[in-house]
């Protein structure tokens, strides 16, 4: 796996919370 700028892991971890909280 490729690392990736804390930005973009930031940016999907973001992206991924609606899915958690529904």
């Amino acid at each position: 796996e490729p690392v990736l700028p804390g930005s973009f892991l930031r940016a999907k971890a973001i992206g991924l919370m609606p899915m958690i909280d529904q």
